[in-house]
């Protein structure tokens, strides 16, 4: 967009090239955002292994099963990959890193969900998909006397038979129905079935994370105070926030590799993968615990 400034206004202007935040490092950070980079490999290793089984499965549902809680994998990588990329250096970006947090806690623990029933979850999954593509390639909206239509222009046959079996699923009413029913708590209990630490640890993560993820993604003024308050040095405090986001992706990933394991792929590439997570915090804890000692003494 073309436009004319005059004076003070043009030279700030030309000076401004793009928005830029003051960052921090130091040996720990540096240490855990490597640590958090490995985890990102091994869960991309986990995912190919799950896409092998599933291929090898002789059951449809087994494959399904597998497809579906492999996509849940690389979509946790994917928001890691963000987090590693906004917290290279710690500055305010944190904020959107705990908050991408939140996300890789919700995804591992649906796909956790999935993994534990032999298949049924993860079939539905699919034909949830298919219905909310269908149900949602044309989108109305009243503004005052105006009504807004956006369609795409590549639209499902309605008549399309697995078309036809999520709608009967799910159903033709005016507004989208979700995939599961059940809360994010009757997933965790489900899983605690299972296994009773994957339960924990996911319950862990779901009061560590779940509050101030919600404040953020919808834009509260406590979601800004959070992450501003002056009480301590500006290192401290996004250093704090940054192992937050950290705590809850290890432990996430620990619950989902025993959630997987108890049911879907008993594998010991997932015990190991569990084992490198929760070593991983409990070296971060036993540093913390002597920095701790240090001041007190």
């Amino acid at each position: 967009m073309d436009c004319v400034l005059n004076g003070k206004y043009a030279d700030w202007a030309q000076m401004v090239d793009k928005i830029s935040f003051e960052s921090f490092t130091n040996s720990d950070h540096q240490r855990d955002h490597a640590a958090l980079n490995e985890l990102a490999f091994k869960l991309n290793r986990a995912s190919v292994l799950i896409s092998l089984h599933g291929y090898k499965h002789a059951c449809d549902e087994g494959k399904k099963q597998h497809c579906v809680v492999g996509s849940h994998v690389l979509s946790a990588i994917n928001s890691i990959s963000s987090i590693l990329s906004l917290t290279e250096k710690l500055s305010v970006q944190v904020r959107e890193a705990v908050l991408l947090s939140r996300g890789v806690y919700e995804t591992l623990l649906v796909g956790a969900f999935c993994s534990i029933d032999g298949g049924a979850r993860a079939d539905k999954a699919m034909l949830h998909s298919i219905y909310k593509t269908f149900r949602s390639q044309t989108q109305h909206a009243d503004l005052g006397p105006v009504q807004v239509k956006v369609s795409r222009t590549q639209r499902i046959d309605r008549n399309h038979p697995k078309v036809i079996e999520a709608m009967k699923l799910f159903g033709s009413s005016s507004n989208i129905r979700p995939c599961f029913t059940e809360t994010r708590a009757e997933m965790i209990s489900a899983i605690a079935g299972k296994d009773g630490p994957a339960g924990i640890l996911f319950s862990g993560v779901e009061a560590m994370i779940y509050d101030i993820g919600s404040e953020i993604v919808h834009g509260s003024y406590y979601a800004w105070e959070a992450f501003n308050e002056s009480t301590e040095g500006q290192l401290e405090r996004l250093q704090r926030h940054y192992q937050t986001a950290h705590y809850a992706v290890f432990l996430s990933t620990a619950a989902f590799c025993r959630a997987i394991r108890a049911n879907m792929l008993p594998s010991d590439f997932f015990e190991d993968l569990e084992s490198f997570a929760i070593d991983t915090l409990e070296v971060h804890a036993r540093d913390e615990l002597n920095a701790d000692g240090d001041e007190g003494g």
